[in-house]
């Protein structure tokens, strides 16, 4: 089954940063950081029912070799990507920006 994507309005203000922060220092690893976001996205887009519920309603799919997770809800045949997070950050910051979506 495939998976609607909708996105949070604050989710594109959250990668550019770390697109650019890895751009930052050695060139080419913000494509290659962009690179496994999609690839995380088409992940989500295609099995968003395979990761369990790990907070509340919402799911996780951690980034491949970067430190970041994708958080997302399903809803029906949707599936709202709420948050990328940097995992190296303070958890608590989480649950704040969870309860705002």
């Amino acid at each position: 089954m495939s998976y609607i994507l909708r996105f949070h309005h604050a989710v594109a203000v959250g990668v550019r940063p770390a697109r650019d922060w890895y751009e930052s220092r050695m060139s080419g690893l913000g494509s290659r950081f962009e690179s496994a976001y999609f690839s995380t996205l088409e992940f989500i887009s295609q099995s968003a029912e395979t990761p369990r519920v790990v907070f509340r309603i919402f799911r996780k799919v951690l980034i491949h070799r970067f430190p970041y997770a994708v958080w997302y809800r399903v809803d029906g045949e949707t599936a709202t990507i709420i948050l990328v997070f940097d995992c190296q950050r303070d958890p608590r910051l989480l649950r704040t920006a969870s309860r705002s979506r």
